[in-house]
């Protein structure tokens, strides 16, 4: 895979796996509980789906889009994505959400890590002049 397409991959990779996780509980709460253990407040867990849909569009925009990433989607997506990742270790390692999501942080993490290279090749790129 050449540099150029991971440009493209990654965010869509991203993209579509956001979308399943938005998108299931809203659909269908009861085989998303199933696999995500029980939830009281099922109202925050479609709040959540809802707000992960701002960061589906931004990487599906990202995806195909035929311009370099900029610095600012590049630093929503950190956030987004470390956000998601520090919530769902924090709260399996105290026992109260399922192993599933200990497996998602991992996941997030990839992307994670990719989002973090992006933007700081995008940032010595832009500040090359300055540095």
């Amino acid at each position: 895979m050449r540099k150029k397409d991971t440009f493209r991959t990654i965010p869509l990779l991203q993209a579509i796996y956001v979308s399943v996780t938005a998108i299931w509980p809203l659909v269908h709460i009861e085989s998303f509980m199933r696999v995500t253990g029980y939830k009281t407040d099922v109202w925050l867990v479609k709040t959540v789906s809802v707000l992960l849909f701002a960061l589906m569009i931004l990487l599906y925009r990202s995806a195909i889009k035929n311009k370099p990433i900029s610095l600012t989607l590049s630093a929503s997506a950190i956030s987004a994505t470390a956000g998601l990742i520090i919530v769902e270790l924090v709260y399996y390692f105290k026992g109260i959400i399922a192993q599933v999501y200990f497996w998602d942080a991992i996941i997030e993490t990839i992307f994670l890590l990719w989002w973090i290279n992006i933007f700081l090749s995008t940032y010595q790129r832009k500040h090359k002049s300055t540095l």
